[in-house]
């Protein structure tokens, strides 16, 4: 790269502060000057339609990049007088990363009529709709991912996407993200091809009819509602950003690119690597403990007195490492620091974190509490914090740059094994080196192994060249295209792999792919792309997720649930396993083993944890404990999943049992997030492929996926009296103190007075009243069965219809239950069907019925009534055919049959007995689901 000298630098800032003082300025008030880089690309970036792609170091200002694009759209739409709508969609493989710039830009840019919408975390299909009313959507490649798979259903919100930012698209890189990361930025190229295709196609039946003077007219309005989407990614310094360049330019051109090395950094960075000697026989773990105590030596070294970033692999060496520095180092501080200090130790959730903020050491980890993170990451950026401590992951989400970067070890844990951090990985945790507002120079150090001290010597010089790594999980993209119809037959498959950043790579290195292993002929190449691509579609045949017949694919109903729930081949494998006779405690160990959390880890420190919530004699346990100790993370995730409602993490969740560790509490969250996505996959998997090909003996797998749902979307145990907990303002404390005082269930809410209510949990007026009101909203189920001749009639009300038709009429949630029947001792599935509670109060009865005829060896039918979402509402009812015998069931009778007793608990010595039961065993205001058994 040619030199870059002061004059062009000089002419480059008037030209930028000629485009600032008009009316966009305000964007980059935060700016004095463009630097180097913003100064080269900004002709590029904001005077060209085409795509662009910026490779620089970390903290060259890579944001103000996106912010000229953005610009250059808007004044593209003003010179146009364009008024119609229009999507920016900024893409960011870290959540911390779109928060950071939702906040930042929801601010800059609503002046200029863009609103702004951050859209995270796992897939919700009603989120189409909430897009239609923002401009600018920030999110992440696996929700991009899960919303553009259903783009033809919304074909009006692709058409005006016209730009997409890509934030550090060096990601592709990684082995368990890169791929979905490609694989959207692929299908939006897809999109614009086909909406471009079918508008030129309307033009030109449109020109047919139309005079000219009116088809001009037609032809220029259209214009900017049909312009190709515009890409626009940064990276950070990677030798070949011409293959990323490639792949996001269109058939005739690259896109534009620009590659900096770093020497266009702000700050300069002296590079440092330190050798440790590491005998044969210590592990990696013990290799990291003696790092530890070489800390001290490096920072009186490096440090000056600024701050410094320590980076560990593992959020138990955050917390070894900042035990041993607070007792090696001692910190002055002014008064103002002491003060900050003092505040933000107060308001820590986590204690044993305090005496180390005090003493100037901060912790940052995932299960850290996020409150806790943010105090910590606020004082890092005052100044007032002299040393953080923090896992890798933090180099990738929030920008806390620091005077000092140490790396303390270049080995990370990754799934119960220790391996080399990837070089794109090391180089974004060196970058983290250099505050442009304070420093003119700035260190990173490397602690190493003796041996390859070398290596990282050459890599801190050199760079990682960027791989792709669709070929990995190429099986489920491919899945997802032909749902699209995308992709419809092999050829159109092998046009689809032309699309994708693999084939720029496989083509320019084939040998890394494993396709040949030197340089050959390019038909070659392509014959052993197709030889994989058809690998992967034989392996979606064989598990029944695409016909392939011939060269013709098709998707079956199978492969759209996998599609459209993002799941991977080898759950939908999984699911295939069932019998039909599993319980929902079977459900949660087989989805427990599903690919979705192959990247929860057992660590070390949460054994004790889990298996004392597991099996703790005298404390209260999870319901279905291991038999083992927890060993492994399939039975850590199995504990996690159902726990909150009464028994260890699912476990632990649905039994309503206290976490003493923030990092599994963090960890629980994303395990029922992830729960409720997959066991929704299931049951509409048993309703849709097992009950559809004509078998019917899943009654009792069916009932087991519905209420799996129903737990994992309430947190509890379907037969939990923790009920209460389901209401806004009641958490798992308020909810043990009203089950501890005989409010159990919806009808002893209801039955309740106010003041009672107010009373047991030491709530002021009109709390009560609140309570009271909402539980009578909800629907209070009536269901009979009888027969008459060879038909069995089904009759569903609602007691309360009138409470429940004004909530759900004043916006209030529509409930939807499922109607089942069938005949438990032969598994026999009779009847399914989802019914609206809007539907019930306006039909005022749902009648529904069952021939005999069609079921000549069935005796005993039992039907079931199961709310969606909440515990504490579903009925049963059951009929002997033979002897015409009737059992009704209500919510109280139900639960009757499970392990509380309704009519134990408001017995006034069963209440004072539970009472010293909850105080004796379990303090933290939970208690014995075994002593209730026994009462």
């Amino acid at each position: 790269m040619p030199k870059f000298n002061h004059s062009d630098l000089s002419d480059h800032l008037e030209l930028a502060d000629s485009f600032t003082a008009e009316k966009f300025r305000d964007v980059f008030s935060c700016y004095q000057h463009f630097n180097e880089v913003q100064s080269r690309v900004l002709d590029d970036v904001l005077y060209s339609d085409k795509s662009l792609v910026v490779a620089a170091p970390t903290g060259s200002g890579k944001t103000a990049v996106f912010e000229l694009a953005i610009v250059s759209l808007l004044m593209k739409l003003e010179t146009k007088s364009y008024g119609g709508d229009i999507k920016i969609v900024y893409v960011a493989p870290i959540k911390a990363l779109c928060t950071e710039k939702y906040n930042d830009w929801s601010m800059k840019f609503s002046q200029y009529g863009l609103r702004a919408l951050e859209v995270t975390g796992d897939t919700d299909s009603s989120e189409y709709s909430m897009l239609q009313h923002y401009h600018l959507i920030i999110t992440t490649p696996e929700k991009w991912d899960s919303l553009t798979r259903k783009w033809k259903d919304n074909k009006h919100l692709m058409q005006v996407v016209k730009l997409i930012l890509i934030d550090e698209v060096h990601l592709l890189n990684d082995e368990t993200r890169g791929p979905t990361m490609e694989a959207v930025v692929s299908r939006m190229k897809t999109v614009q091809g086909t909406i471009l295709h079918d508008f030129r196609m309307h033009q030109a039946a449109f020109m047919k009819k139309e005079c000219e003077d009116k088809e001009g007219d037609h032809m220029g309005s259209a214009d900017i509602s049909t312009l190709p989407v515009r890409f626009v990614a940064v990276s950070a310094c990677i030798p070949n950003i011409e293959d990323v360049a490639i792949w996001l330019g269109d058939s005739n051109s690259p896109a534009i690119f620009h590659k900096f090395n770093e020497d266009a950094r702000p700050v300069k960075l002296n590079k440092v690597v330190i050798g440790f000697n590491c005998p044969s026989g210590w592990s990696s773990f013990r290799f990291c403990l003696t790092l530890m105590y070489k800390l001290k030596g490096i920072l009186l070294s490096y440090a000056a007195g600024k701050p410094t970033l320590i980076f560990c692999s593992t959020r138990k060496g955050v917390i070894q490492t900042s035990m041993v520095l607070y007792k090696d180092l001692t910190f002055q501080f002014t008064q103002y620091q002491r003060e900050k200090l003092y505040y933000a130790a107060n308001k820590l959730s986590e204690k044993k974190l305090k005496d180390m903020l005090l003493s100037g050491i901060g912790c940052h980890h995932a299960g850290i509490a996020p409150i806790d993170r943010y105090l910590v990451e606020d004082l890092f950026r005052a100044g007032c914090l002299p040393i953080l401590v923090a896992t890798s992951t933090l180099a990738m989400g929030v920008n806390l740059p620091a005077h000092l970067v140490i790396i303390m070890s270049t080995d990370q844990y990754v799934k119960g094994t220790y391996q080399e951090y990837p070089e794109s990985q090391i180089l974004q945790m060196i970058g983290r080196a250099g505050r442009p507002q304070f420093d003119t120079s700035a260190v990173a150090v490397i602690m190493t192994k003796n041996q390859l001290k070398t290596r990282y010597e050459r890599l801190v010089e050199g760079q990682e060249t960027l791989e792709s790594n669709l070929h990995r999980h190429l099986a489920e993209h491919l899945n997802a295209e032909i749902v699209l119809h995308t992709i419809t037959d092999v050829a159109v498959a092998m046009d689809w792999i032309h699309s994708t950043f693999l084939y720029v790579c496989a083509s320019r290195r084939p040998s890394h792919y494993s396709l040949v292993h030197q340089p050959c002929d390019p038909h070659k190449i392509e014959s052993k792309l197709q030889e994989l691509c058809m690998r992967d579609l034989n392996a979606l045949a064989s598990c029944g997720v695409i016909n392939l017949d011939g060269m013709d694919i098709k998707p079956t109903e199978m492969g759209r649930l996998m599609a459209r729930y993002c799941i991977h081949l080898e759950t939908m494998k999984l699911f295939q396993k069932v019998i039909g006779t599993e319980t929902v405690i079977d459900l949660i160990k087989l989805l427990s083993k599903s690919t979705e959390y192959s990247d929860i880890q057992l660590r070390a420190s949460e054994r004790k944890i889990l298996n004392c919530l597991n099996k703790n004699k005298g404390h209260e346990c999870i319901r279905y404990p291991i038999p083992t100790r927890v060993k492994t993370a399939d039975q850590k995730i199995n504990m996690q999943v159902f726990s909150h409602s009464s028994y260890c993490l699912i476990q632990t969740i649905f039994g309503c049992l206290q976490i003493q560790d923030a990092g599994l509490s963090q960890e629980c969250i994303k395990i029922i997030r992830i729960g409720q996505r997959v066991s929704k996959c299931f049951c509409q998997y048993v309703m849709s492929c097992l009950v559809k090909q004509g078998k019917n003996k899943w009654y009792r797998l069916l009932l087991s996926s519905l209420r799996l749902i129903k737990c994992l979307n309430s947190r509890l145990w379907e037969d939990s009296i923790f009920v209460a907990r389901q209401l806004d303002r009641i958490g798992a404390s308020y909810a043990s103190l009203l089950a501890a005082s005989g409010k159990t269930s919806f009808a002893a809410l209801r039955d309740s007075s106010p003041r009672d209510i107010e009373r047991i949990l030491n709530k002021a007026p009109p709390f009560g009243n609140d309570i009271k009101d909402f539980v009578n909203h909800l629907p209070e189920y009536i269901l009979s069965v009888d027969k008459s001749g060879y038909t069995v009639t089904i009759e569903v009300s609602i007691a309360n219809q009138e409470s429940v038709k004004q909530y759900i009429s004043s916006g209030g949630t529509n409930n939807i239950s499922s109607l089942v029947a069938g005949e438990p001792s032969t598994n026999v599935l009779l009847l399914h069907e989802n019914i609206y509670d809007a539907f019930i109060v306006n039909s005022g009865t749902i009648l529904k019925t069952i021939n005999l005829n069609n079921h000549p060896n069935v005796k005993d039918i039992k039907v079931n009534l199961i709310n969606e979402r909440w515990v504490g509402l579903d009925v049963e009812a059951s009929i002997n055919v033979d002897e015409g015998h009737i059992k009704s069931e209500g919510v109280q009778e139900y639960l009757k049959r499970f392990a509380f007793s309704q009519g134990c608990i408001t017995d006034q010595n069963a209440q004072i007995k539970v009472k010293r039961t909850w105080s004796r065993t379990y303090h933290q205001k939970y208690f014995s689901w075994r002593q209730l058994q026994k009462i």
